[in-house]
């Protein structure tokens, strides 16, 4: 259990910096109105919360052993060119060793990316409100 409310609290708290720190890029101190502020901050949470569910889902494409194939053939071939010997023989060995690997854990980048778009979903929504589209 301490061991996922880490990884929860390490990934939010890196996507929390990473959204202060494209806010505060986007000059959310230099603003007075509230719009422009509910802009920086839509567009700090939208951005940190979108690398975040990229990283989880290509974790989960990962995991789903999508890139096998890419990795072992890269890996021959640069075996091939500095003439060393492969650890396996063909691809089916290799896929079946990675299939006996531990997978990576994924779920909670993806957790936290959702619910860093549904926070800028909502100052979105006060951006918008701000400024009369609603």
């Amino acid at each position: 259990m301490k061991k996922r409310i880490l990884e929860y609290s390490i990934t939010s708290g890196a996507c929390l910096l990473l959204a202060f720190i494209i806010a505060t890029l986007f000059g959310i101190f230099q603003y007075k109105e509230d719009f422009r502020i509910y802009g920086a901050w839509c567009d700090g949470f939208f951005i940190s919360g979108f690398f975040c569910l990229a990283v989880g889902l290509l974790l989960f494409v990962h995991n789903c052993g999508f890139f096998d194939i890419i990795v072992f053939g890269i890996v021959s071939f640069f075996k091939m060119l500095f003439r060393k010997k492969n650890k396996y023989d063909s691809y089916y060995d290799y896929s079946v060793a990675r299939a006996e690997r531990p997978k990576a854990e994924f779920l909670y980048f993806i957790v936290v990316g959702v619910v860093f778009i549904l926070i800028a979903l909502i100052f979105l929504y006060f951006w918008a409100k701000a400024t009369g589209n609603i």
